[in-house]
């Protein structure tokens, strides 16, 4: 019999995927964490349910102190895994924690999961995204270690409800890239009968074709439903009574907003600076564009690994581009706006003293500085499959979805680096052909739901078929 646990499948997108797989495989019980982890039905049998707040914050059962010490060999051997979780860490908004109280916690997270996965014999983990929550990360890294089975959903940002089922992340998709290479190795047949599905079809005649951007998600304006939040407020407050809960929740709240108080000082300093730092870009000069990502977030931690410290990418940029190529840069318009904590002054600071560095205002418009650029430099953004549209060269520092296609520069070294800028400074350029094959391929493997509300106002949502497809996929896959 299978061993497996699910991991915050209790949002309304993803309760009924848990059930059906429970069902589907018969399985005898399961383990959970989420943020209620009473809220599935009666028939789900849950032989231990973590609660993911606490969790989250490296706070664990007593019984913890009855696992086995951590040694040396582990420790040392998942040091780049601690890296990425101290500085994911920054995704707690609450009190800043102190070096020694980050450690503290991953060592928890370690500790726990390293001897529970083993002791429960647990073979399969499945997630409706990907790992970025701290525990969820070190766990998916115990998985690789351990050789059990990781599965999780990834959400194409370029295509209104489309994810991929992902295998044992980090490694490669090879699901993807084999039908890439399908598709390309025989593509004047694909080519003959050509035909996208609804919404990659219209992606195609309007952004690719037509160059036509589609707004972000995180730009959209929606009307605010105060019954929906009264409810939601509602059923949070009976859960935590529930629970015997409701007093810490109410004081994580209250440190919470005293925290984003001082966020809320902070960002005004950090962008009075960014701001004093910004002129308009000269698009006649020759010019690499980097629009830097919001933080903290999974697009950077962990899909970026160590490029999470933007500047690592920045620094290399400039140590391959010719002394007469400028390097501008553009904030991440929402940077500001969350009272987050991804940005230092030391940060724009010393970025202000690095070569050719220019700063564009987060307003200035990211088409112009697209379609104008000799290349787009990102970790994972979306904004490098925009300029691969308008066949703009792009070099990628992370794991983003189209870091497969061969006309992209995946960047993890200097040298790799140097390279990249000396071919694209030859007149190497990416081709719409390319995209296309690429979007086939996408097409092919990508499943027709969404497990994000983020992405519900941009599509036409059935949540009956959506449970069903996500179920499927995974069923697939156990089977």
């Amino acid at each position: 019999m299978k061993e497996v646990l699910f991991v915050n499948f209790g949002t309304e997108l993803c309760k009924g995927v848990l059930e059906n797989v429970y069902n589907e495989l018969q399985l005898k019980h399961c383990y959970v964490i989420d943020y209620f982890p009473t809220s599935y039905s009666d028939n789900i049998i849950l032989k231990r349910a973590f609660d993911h707040y606490y969790i989250t914050r490296g706070v664990y059962p007593d019984e913890i102190h009855k696992f086995p010490p951590l040694d040396a060999s582990l420790v040392e051997e998942m040091a780049f895994v601690e890296t990425i979780t101290l500085k994911m860490m920054d995704r707690l908004y609450n009190e800043s924690h102190s070096y020694q109280e980050r450690k503290q916690m991953y060592l928890n997270h370690l500790r726990f999961w390293n001897h529970f996965l083993i002791n429960q014999k647990i073979d399969t983990i499945i997630m409706p995204n990907y790992p970025h929550e701290m525990y969820d990360y070190i766990i998916c890294q115990l998985c690789k270690k351990y050789k059990i089975l990781f599965l999780n959903f990834a959400t194409l940002p370029i295509i209104s409800n489309r994810v991929i089922l992902m295998e044992n992340y980090p490694e490669k998709n090879w699901g993807l890239i084999n039908q890439y290479n399908e598709i390309k190795k025989n593509w004047k047949k694909y080519q003959a009968n050509l035909k996208f599905s609804e919404n990659f079809q219209v992606y195609w005649n309007s952004v690719i074709e037509q160059n036509v951007k589609p707004p972000p998600f995180y730009n959209k304006k929606k009307s605010i439903d105060f019954i929906k939040i009264a409810k939601m407020i509602s059923l949070m407050i009976l859960k935590c009574i529930y629970l015997n809960k409701l007093f810490e929740r109410i004081k994580s709240r209250v440190l919470n907003w005293r925290f984003k108080l001082k966020c809320l000082k902070s960002n005004n300093l950090l962008k009075k600076t960014y701001l004093d730092f910004c002129e308009v870009p000269n698009l006649n000069k020759p010019f690499i564009y980097i629009p830097l990502h919001y933080q903290p977030e999974m697009t950077t931690s962990p899909l970026g690994g160590i490029f999470t410290n933007q500047e690592l990418m920045i620094y290399m940029i400039a140590e391959a581009v010719p002394n007469d190529t400028d390097i501008i840069i553009k904030e991440h318009p929402t940077q500001w706006l969350f009272l987050s904590r991804g940005r230092t002054l030391t940060f724009y600071n010393n970025l202000k003293k690095v070569k050719n560095i220019k700063f564009a205002h987060p307003d200035f418009s990211s088409f112009k500085l697209t379609s104008n650029a000799i290349a787009v430099a990102t970790i994972t953004g979306s904004v490098g499959w925009e300029a691969l549209a308008m066949e703009v060269p792009v070099l990628i520092f992370g794991d983003a979805h189209y870091r497969y296609l061969d006309c992209v520069h995946n960047i993890d070294s200097q040298n790799a680096c140097n390279n990249a800028i000396k071919k694209i400074f030859e007149g190497q350029k990416p081709t719409i052909e390319q995209l296309k094959q690429y979007l086939l391929a996408l097409d092919n493997i990508s499943i027709s739901a969404t497990i994000d509300k983020w992405f519900l106002g941009r599509v036409k949502f059935d949540l009956e078929k959506n449970t069903a497809r996500l179920s499927a996929a995974i069923i697939e896959k156990l089977r």
